[in-house]
């Protein structure tokens, strides 16, 4: 028994530190958040995970990838305001949140009660930071483990390295998205100097007048 835990714990330490070197080659989001997401729902046996990315209003729940269960996944109005108190903590300490319900002294409980309610239904144990460079880009919601363990201060560690690189990944995979934006803009931008120059050039003369002396 002590050999298979100590198999089970070394295979979860080497399966989420390859995801966080993983997570860094990645430049679309889609299929970032889809790996992450399925790896440690796999790994670590947790059936609901939840994504809030941060939109221009707030934080908005994108399509959730849970495991074996994918019609359990929460609604889609589920989103958290810049102002929360779970946006507020994760900014302030980037590290993971844990959430205990019943514990009258967590910073869950000076949320407002819709924001608790939010978490709620997300059945969240614990909250991720999906950080970029500035500012926190989003939130991964991970509920209770099968086995209904809490996480393990190991567990938060390895949580919080994937997390890390999954921010910054999709900080790098928006810039991309706004560079190939901004290229069409840029080139027709180019055509119409291009344009406004060569109808300049007609102005001018395109000779110069004879005159004696």
């Amino acid at each position: 028994m002590t050999k298979r835990f100590f198999r089970e714990a070394y295979s979860t330490v080497q399966i989420l530190s390859d995801l966080s070197n993983e997570a860094r080659r990645f430049v679309e989001i889609r299929p970032l958040l889809e790996t992450v997401t399925r790896r440690i729902s796999e790994t670590l046996h947790v059936p609901r995970i939840a994504v809030l990315l941060r939109q221009a209003d707030g934080f908005h729940l994108e399509p959730s990838w849970n495991g074996e269960s994918p019609d359990a996944a929460p609604e889609s109005t589920i989103d958290l305001s810049p102002e929360s108190r779970a946006v507020q903590v994760l900014s302030a300490s980037h590290q993971p949140a844990v959430i205990y319900f019943d514990d009258p002294d967590s910073w869950f409980h000076k949320a407002s009660a819709a924001e608790q309610q939010a978490l709620r239904d997300l059945d969240v144990q614990v909250l991720l930071p999906l950080s970029g460079r500035d500012e926190l880009l989003g939130v991964m919601a991970l509920g209770p483990k099968r086995s209904e363990e809490p996480y393990s201060k190991a567990d938060l560690r390895l949580l919080q390295s994937v997390a890390s690189q999954t921010g910054l990944a999709i900080e790098n995979g928006r810039l991309l998205l706004t560079l190939a934006d901004e290229a069409p803009r840029r080139e027709r931008l180019h055509r119409e100097l291009e344009i406004a120059r060569e109808v300049q050039e007609r102005l001018f003369p395109q000779s110069y007048p004879s005159t004696e002396g």
